[in-house]
Formats: C-alpha cells, structure tokens, sequence
C-alpha cells in the first residue's frame, strides 16, 4: 500500500488477479485497474506463462524509482517476497500488508 501516489496499472501479456481492498478482480490482457492512494492491493500472474503489466504512480515519487531500480538490481536468485518487503521499508515507497496474493487467497 502507498499512502501519497494513486496507481495505474494496464495489463499488456498475460492473465492476472489483482486484489483492491478485499475485492479479487480477474485482469486478463487489455485490462486496467486504477488503484486510489490509501488502498491495500495486490496482484498475481494466475497464467500458465510469464505476463506483463505496465504500472505508473501518481505523483511521480523517487522513493518508487529507488525501489524498482534496487530491486531490478538484485540477482534473480535473490528477488523474492523477502527482498521486495526489506526494499520496499528501506526506500519508504510502500509499505507491505501482508503475504502474496497465492497464500492469502489462493484459488
């Protein structure tokens, strides 16, 4: 969840599941989800190949960019819910809820 910036996020390949509070939305390719500042949300490729999703913030906010960067920075090997949760607190550019989408509502 980000307290500042409103999300936007349109999914480009693939088909997933996005949670917005505590309603499940299916996202399949050509989708958008708006989410408003303040609003706990997840999402999860629920295909049976890798997708994509392009995602932007608003306001513009560098603690996001420094986020992303450092994660996208980490060996495949190391990214993971861990890494995501210890970054995410290091930059301040959102703050983790919870476990992913596949534990706490699996399908």
């Amino acid at each position: 969840m980000h307290q500042d910036e409103d999300e936007l996020i349109y999914i480009l390949e693939g088909e997933f599941r996005i949670k917005l509070g505590d309603e499940l939305i299916a996202a399949p390719a050509g989708s958008c989800a708006f989410i408003p500042r303040g609003t706990p949300h997840t999402w999860q490729n629920v295909g049976h190949a890798p997708a994509r999703f392009f995602a932007t913030v608003m306001p513009a906010a560098s603690r996001f960019e420094q986020f992303f960067i450092r994660y996208a920075a980490l060996p495949p090997h190391e990214r993971g819910t861990g890494s995501f949760a210890r970054l995410a607190t290091a930059t301040d550019a959102l703050e983790v809820l919870g476990p992913p989408l596949a534990e706490s509502d699996p399908r």
